[in-house]
């Protein structure tokens, strides 16, 4: 396969991955005009959700081993059978819920740990839970996802051991990699507004919070999900309900090798670029602080208080 003389080798079986663009400035936003609106030219449908990631792509630390579409909605998709009846909770009062950190894990285990809780959270076994971990690199396809957003062929991807995942997430075509900070939150969205547009809105505030923390002003676009800083999208959404049980989750860029991006059309948006918080900032970033920042922004925007517990021995229960 033809690779032109701008592509870097980054070390993983020989891959040649485009190297990343300059990171935008986060002075690019209009500060000033928060309902400043900018040109798409990316279909709706087709831009939002999936965009899912503490090293490069070459990283060597061994994963964990374990076992309808909403239209109106891109970046869930839905299948909202039947309404809980457990009720809406009361606002101001903090609910238990439960924190697992899964470390590095592929991503095929980490989805069956995701089915096997969210069962569990529809028959009300456990409390809202929220996983959080790192993926060696894989590249999932959401329910909206589109084949000419995968830059080479399937071959190509193979050879350098990148795995492609179909999945039942909503959003297009996203790429995980060590160094980016995912969580899925298996939550009963019923008590919490009962709401998908909101549950994606509330979503975005978590990562926003999080990042103010560190001194990155992020926002959201209008017509995409996920979080922005200046035009590039440094955290991404795709989420699946069921039941009214959330899975899938967000991806937020941290110290993450931001070329593995340059192999897809991330999320289906061919004129936006990625960044991480390491490229905003200019400076190493921790994980362990990120994670901090991330579980206390969940505790304030959903009313949450976390007991962590240890993961599921062989994932076998929840």
């Amino acid at each position: 396969m033809f690779l032109d003389s701008r592509y870097l080798p980054i070390g993983v079986s020989g891959i040649a991955i485009p190297p990343s663009p300059p990171a935008p400035s986060p002075t690019t936003r209009e500060r000033g005009n928060p309902t400043a609106r900018r040109t798409r030219s990316t279909p709706l449908s087709h831009a939002v959700g999936g965009g899912l990631g503490v090293r490069a792509i070459n990283n060597t630390r061994t994963p964990n081993e374990g076992p309808k579409p909403l239209e109106a909605i891109s970046g869930i998709a839905n299948e909202v059978e039947s309404p809980s009846e457990k009720g809406s909770g009361s606002e101001g009062k903090y609910q238990p819920a439960r924190l697992i950190d899964l470390g590095l894990i592929r991503y095929e285990p980490a989805l069956e740990l995701q089915r096997k809780l969210h069962a569990r959270r529809v028959a009300g076994e456990i409390p809202d839970t929220l996983l959080l971990l790192e993926h060696p690199p894989v590249i999932t396809l959401g329910k909206a996802f589109h084949p000419e957003h995968l830059r080479f062929a399937r071959e190509f991807y193979a050879q350098q051991g990148i795995e492609l995942h179909p999945t039942d997430r909503g959003g297009d075509v996203t790429c995980h990699n060590p160094g980016q900070l995912v969580g899925y939150p298996i939550f009963d969205v019923s008590q919490h507004g009962r709401d998908l547009h909101k549950f994606l809105r509330d979503l975005e505030e978590v990562l926003i919070r999080a990042l103010a923390e560190f001194g990155i002003e992020a926002h959201r676009e209008s017509g995409y999900t996920g979080a922005w800083v200046g035009d590039a999208k440094i955290a991404a959404i795709g989420i699946k309900v069921t039941k009214w049980v959330s899975m899938h989750g967000f991806a937020l860029n941290v110290s993450n090798d931001l070329r593995l991006f340059n192999t897809i059309v991330p999320c289906g948006i061919a004129d936006r670029p990625v960044t991480s918080m390491e490229r905003v900032l200019g400076r190493a970033v921790p994980m362990e602080a990120v994670k901090q920042s991330v579980v206390r922004a969940f505790e304030a925007v959903f009313g949450l208080r976390f007991t962590p517990v240890n993961a599921p021995e062989r994932f076998g229960e929840g």
